[in-house]
C-alpha cells in the first residue's frame, strides 16, 4: 500500500510540471495499473471536495454525481484506448490517463476557486476565464500525448495535436451526454413542498366544513326528476390539469 501512495505522489509530482509545462517526460511516471485506479480515485475524490466547496455550507451529498464521473472515466478511457491503438503502444492506455488525471488538479482547483470564494463573473470576464481554463486543459491533454509517445519529435508534434483532440473529448462532448449532477446539491435548490399535507390536522379538519358547504349549494330536489351527482378529488395537485378543471 505505501508503495501505490508513493506512486501515486510521483505521478502527482510530475503532473504538476506537466501542467505548468516544465520539463518531464514519460519516464517521470509510475504507470501500472495499480497507479492508474488511483489516480482514478484521486481525482473523484477531488471532485466531491470542489463540489462541497461550491455547494457551501446548506449543500447535501448526493451519489448522483457518480454518473457523471463514470460517463467522463468512459469517455476517457475510450480515446486513450483508440490513441494506443493507434501508436501500437499498449502502455500508453493507462500511460495518458495517469498523465491527464495528474495533471488536472491544478486546473480543477483554479477553475473551482470563483465558485468557492462566492465571485460572480457574468458578461466578458467570466467567459474569458472559462476560455482561458479550456484553452489550458487541451494544451495539457496535447502535451500529455506528446510526453508520453516515443516517435521522432516531428511525427511526435502531429501525433500529439491529433491525440490532443482525441483526449479532450470529455471536454467538449460532456455538455452532449444529457444533464450531469454534481456530487452536492446547493441549499437554495433543495426542493421545497408548499403543499399542505392531507392527512394534517387542519386539512381534515376543513374537509366537513367544505362538504357541508357544498351541499348547502346543491339545487332543491325535483318532483319526478332524478338528479345525479359526481364526487371527485385531484390525487394530485401540482399537476395544471388538475388546477384547471372545475
Amino acid at each position: 500500500m505505501r508503495d501505490a501512495i508513493t506512486g501515486l505522489g510521483q505521478n502527482l509530482r510530475a503532473g504538476l510540471r506537466l501542467a505548468l509545462f516544465r520539463p518531464v517526460d514519460r519516464r517521470a511516471f509510475r504507470i501500472d495499473l495499480v497507479a492508474w485506479l488511483l489516480v482514478i480515485v484521486m481525482s473523484a475524490v477531488l471532485d466531491i471536495v470542489l463540489d462541497g466547496l461550491r455547494a457551501g455550507p446548506g449543500g447535501q451529498f448526493t451519489f448522483d454525481g457518480l454518473g457523471g464521473e463514470l460517463y467522463a472515466v468512459g469517455l476517457l478511457m475510450v480515446s486513450t484506448a483508440v490513441i494506443a491503438a493507434a501508436t501500437r503502444d499498449d502502455l500508453v492506455f493507462t500511460g495518458l490517463a495517469i498523465a491527464v488525471l495528474a495533471a488536472f488538479p491544478l486546473l480543477q482547483v483554479i477553475h473551482a476557486l470563483p465558485a468557492v470564494f462566492g465571485i460572480e463573473w457574468h458578461g466578458a470576464p467570466g467567459l474569458g476565464f472559462e476560455v482561458v481554463l479550456l484553452a489550458w486543459m487541451f494544451a495539457v491533454c496535447v502535451r500529455s500525448v506528446f510526453v508520453m509517445s516515443e516517435r521522432p519529435l516531428r511525427a511526435r508534434t502531429w501525433r500529439a495535436l491529433a491525440g490532443g483532440v482525441l483526449l479532450s473529448l470529455p471536454l467538449w462532448a460532456a455538455p452532449f451526454g444529457g444533464p450531469l449532477t454534481g456530487w452536492w446539491t446547493d441549499g437554495d435548490d433543495q426542493p421545497v413542498n408548499d403543499a399542505s399535507n392531507p392527512a394534517s390536522e387542519p386539512v381534515m379538519a376543513a374537509q366537513a366544513f367544505l362538504l357541508d358547504r357544498a351541499i348547502d349549494a346543491l339545487e332543491e330536489a325535483r318532483a319526478g326528476v332524478a338528479d345525479l351527482y359526481f364526487v371527485g378529488f385531484a390525487p394530485d395537485a401540482r399537476r395544471d390539469g388538475f388546477r384547471r378543471d372545475p
